[in-house]
């Protein structure tokens, strides 16, 4: 099973100036994958999918996997923008706010609705 845990762990550190390069991460050589998702109101059925998409991930790339749903958005935010996790399951004010502090962050995916097959924001 992945290493999924929910971490309350607030970023102390809110350094505007030095964004992190996400290619810099994909030249090395990853021993494992972080991963943050903003928090859900309904945090046991996320935390059930979060162990899913935990294993199949580690199943796949052969890497321990570690999900981190922290107490609130803005953790997430820091988490991510400041390259202490190599992905992020954000919203679309999450990723702007994100963006903003990251200018080389890139969305990778995005949320398609099964009924309409086409993306959804919420």
């Amino acid at each position: 099973m992945g290493n999924s845990q929910s971490d309350s762990n607030k970023s102390s550190s809110n350094n505007l100036n030095s964004p992190v390069d996400p290619a810099e991460n994909s030249q090395q050589q990853l021993s494992s994958l972080s991963i943050v998702m903003i928090p859900s109101q309904n945090s046991e059925e996320q935390k059930e999918k979060r162990e899913l998409f935990a294993d199949y991930l580690e199943e796949k790339l052969g890497l321990p996997v570690n999900i981190q749903i922290p107490e609130n958005y803005d953790t997430a935010i820091d988490l991510i923008a400041e390259g202490k996790v190599q992905m992020a399951y954000l919203g679309p004010f999450s990723y702007v706010k994100a963006k903003q502090r990251n200018s080389k962050l890139e969305p990778i995916v995005a949320y398609i609705d099964r009924r309409t097959g086409r993306p959804s924001y919420t």
